[in-house]
């Protein structure tokens, strides 16, 4: 699992940088806000991570990022990517891509696969 720090927004989004920003669906933002978190720790598996073709309509939850290790995996290929500044994030395409380090890279999760957590005391926003 990816994770990182994010600042929450009262409108149910939270920032984790440049590029990175994501929609909590209600039932998460309401958690996160019964918590009174300001800053959360955002948690997305590498394999709810879709790649944001230009011919789909755009998701609400897009990360971009920079291409920096491709892995093919027969059937699957892991890429790494800088993201937000300097963080790394790493996805499991389930499909055989090609793209070269270096090459920008935008990707989408559903809001429904993100999980938060508590920074101080590691609780899942539940």
């Amino acid at each position: 699992m990816n994770f990182f720090r994010a600042r929450v927004g009262n409108d149910g989004a939270i920032s984790v940088g440049e590029g990175f920003n994501l929609l909590l669906p209600a039932s998460l933002a309401a958690r996160a806000d019964g918590m009174r978190l300001e800053e959360v720790i955002v948690g997305i598996r590498s394999e709810h991570l879709k790649i944001q073709r230009s011919s789909a309509p755009p998701d609400k939850n897009l990360i971009h990022g920079r291409v920096e290790v491709v892995e093919p995996q027969g059937s699957t290929t892991i890429v790494q990517l800088n993201v937000a500044g300097d963080q790394r994030l790493i996805a499991l395409i389930n499909e055989q891509f090609d793209a070269e380090a270096g090459s920008q890279l935008t990707l989408s999760v559903p809001g429904e696969a993100l999980y938060l957590f508590d920074p101080a005391t590691d609780q899942r926003a539940q």
